[in-house]
């Protein structure tokens, strides 16, 4: 039996997870922002899930050819917070629809 899974919980966990990745991967982590990161993901289990889709996402990413990446990255004229947004979007937009591609709410009837 699988349990009912709150779906407005989840959207804003993986809202969540996708900006302490973006805070994490910042030069300017501290110790005690990696302490904060531990205790919000220990709060609940949206949050672990939320960040397991984050890392397989990173994952993904990571698998781009650095030409490809550097290439576009090196062609933008976005400023430092221009692509933190964006990053965010595709990170809260990816996990969400395989989220919901798996649960596929329209078939819960």
């Amino acid at each position: 039996m699988t349990s009912a899974i709150d779906h407005e919980a989840l959207k804003k966990a993986i809202h969540a997870a996708s900006k302490w990745y973006a805070i994490l991967q910042s030069q300017q982590a501290s110790k005690q922002t990696k302490q904060d990161w531990q205790l919000w993901l220990q709060q609940n289990k949206y949050h672990r899930l939320a960040w397991d889709q984050v890392q397989e996402i990173q994952g993904a990413m990571s698998a781009t050819p650095g030409t490809i990446t550097s290439t576009t990255l090196r062609n933008t004229a976005l400023s430092r917070r221009e692509l933190l947004r964006r990053l965010g979007v595709v990170f809260v937009a990816i996990p969400t629809a395989s989220i919901v591609w798996h649960i596929k709410p329209w078939q819960l009837d």
